[in-house]
């Protein structure tokens, strides 16, 4: 399946499918790269959708490694629901939307990381990107930015790898951002 950029087919929008809390984190600015075992040649707006489901073992891990502090700046309580889901994180939805800047490989990503970094050591940032993702050898990281969390999310089904938004989910994103204006300043 060969994937267009935006230059391509004028004003396309696409979506990624993340589990929760990365959705979240992504939306919400607090994470910077999803990180994939495969690559793209897409750049453009971008939709962030939750996956429906959500699993014991990521809330456990979401616990251990500090996530809930980092959605609790953003008005999601850390507290859980008795499913065991994070508390107010919805599923099923498109939870934001960025700007797909680039896709680059993992380790080029922490090498630029340790490039910036003081003394040797990854900044503070760079550190907490890194426990939000997978970045070993052989994978590939999608710098998003410009990122917008949607006042309210839209529920729709997920994809795996890249997908288009229909037309109607589509209008309903462009009805709540200017989605043109995501490609501007970061």
């Amino acid at each position: 399946m060969k994937e267009d950029s935006v230059t391509d087919i004028q004003d396309a929008i696409r979506a990624i499918t993340i589990w929760q809390p990365w959705a979240t984190l992504l939306a919400t600015g607090e994470k910077r790269f999803e990180t994939r075992p495969w690559a793209t040649r897409y750049t453009g707006p971008i939709a962030i959708h939750a996956g429906r489901d959500f699993r014991k073992e990521v809330q456990m891990i979401a616990e251990r490694s500090g996530f809930c502090d980092l959605l609790e700046r953003h008005g999601f309580a850390p507290d859980k629901y008795p499913r065991g889901e994070l508390a107010g994180l919805p599923l099923g939805a498109i939870v934001g939307v960025g700007w797909m800047k680039r896709c680059v490989k993992t380790e080029d990503i922490v090498e630029e990381m340790f490039a910036r970094s003081e003394e040797g050591s990854m900044l503070e940032r760079d550190q907490i990107e890194v426990r939000l993702g997978d970045f070993h050898r052989g994978r590939f990281g999608f710098e998003i930015v410009n990122v917008t969390l949607l006042a309210e999310p839209i529920v729709c089904a997920g994809a795996q790898r890249l997908w288009r938004l229909d037309c109607r989910l589509e209008a309903a994103m462009r009805g709540m951002i200017d989605v043109d204006a995501l490609g501007g300043v970061e």
